[in-house]
């Protein structure tokens, strides 16, 4: 049985798939986002030019509503929890859940929320779910713990999303634009 341990301070992490309710990661899939690598800046698009050959520098065009901003990843390291009546029952259930993540990630393009930095994007997909080895695993007593992490793409760096708790859609709402 996935299960997650009392975090007193543990702030959600939500993701929404269309037009859906914000799910939480923890009360959903029982995982807890450890840790997260947003980018401390943007990175700017190369901007199209033209090398001319017989000519110094580069012939760029400059958007006269400014440049845009490249697509970036970032990585989220996740923790999940099982008990079982044996150790290897522990696993099997963590390697349940995991898969069942890895499914509903697989879906398509969603939206996220991080409550503890207030980022949110829309327009994100999973590129990549690292391989689970046997060292990613502590078990003891019937109890398992694993590490793994998961690689997000944001192909929208620009707009802002928010957590709208005034959506009476579900108990967390809907992950919306900012205004």
């Amino acid at each position: 049985m996935l299960y997650v341990p009392p975090i007193s301070d543990y702030k959600p992490f939500y993701i929404q798939f269309g037009s859906g309710t914000a799910q939480d990661l923890l009360s959903v899939y029982s995982i807890i986002v450890k840790a997260h690598d947003y980018p401390s800046a943007w990175k700017i698009k190369e901007p199209y030019k033209n090398d001319w050959k017989d000519e110094d520098g580069d012939d760029e065009y400059i958007p006269a509503n400014g440049f845009k901003i490249a697509a970036f990843t970032f990585h989220l390291e996740c923790a999940m929890f099982a008990r079982g009546v044996s150790d290897a029952a522990a696993i099997a259930e963590l390697n349940e859940g995991i898969r069942a993540f890895q499914s509903a990630m697989q879906s398509g393009a969603f939206s996220t929320y991080d409550a503890y930095t207030g980022f949110g994007f829309q327009n994100v997909r999973i590129s990549e779910i690292q391989n689970v080895s046997s060292d990613s695993y502590r078990v003891e007593d019937n109890q398992a713990r694993v590490i793994f992490s998961v690689t997000l793409k944001v192909n929208d760096p620009v707009t802002r999303m928010v957590l709208d708790t005034n959506s009476q859609s579900s108990t967390y709402g809907q992950i919306i634009e900012a205004s």
